[in-house]
């Protein structure tokens, strides 16, 4: 396997510059790393993982490319915010705070959170609309405390 990874040590330069995922940039670099002749132990103790998350990397970047250093899904609870939730997100994020009120220009977590709940007619949950947000590549910022 070492000498298939020899073989993608541009392929895995690149990914470890450029790729817009902060996790694939990581686990290109441990790979590119055991692709230099590290051992897969060392690799593990430098990035503070085990040997067997570093084995498993190798073996899909092998078998699947840049794919396989992407996360998988994984199971777990199912998402608080519904269809509608993540509608009005989405339309709240691009429309900006002024339209519904607030005397901001930028939404921030709590700003956006008590938007939604005032709509809603509960108490919204900062974390759930800040990891969406994210997750749409829309902005938002952090609270400052």
């Amino acid at each position: 396997m070492a000498r298939e990874l020899a073989e993608e040590r541009e392929t895995l330069r690149h990914l470890m510059r450029t790729d817009p995922d902060p996790r694939v940039r990581h686990r290109a670099h441990a790979l590119l790393l055991v692709a230099d002749g590290q051992t897969v132990a060392a690799v593990a103790r430098l990035f503070g993982t085990a040997g067997h998350r570093v084995r498993a990397w190798r073996e899909r970047f092998v078998a699947e490319g840049r794919l396989g250093l992407v996360d998988r899904t994984r199971q777990g609870r199912p998402p608080k915010l519904g269809a509608d939730d993540l509608a009005f997100l989405q339309q709240a994020l691009e429309q900006g705070p002024q339209p519904y009120g607030l005397p901001i220009t930028v939404w921030s977590v709590r700003a956006c959170a008590s938007a939604r709940a005032a709509r809603a007619g509960d108490r919204g949950e900062c974390l759930h609309a800040a990891s969406h947000a994210a997750g749409a590549g829309l902005p938002l910022s952090s609270p400052t405390p």
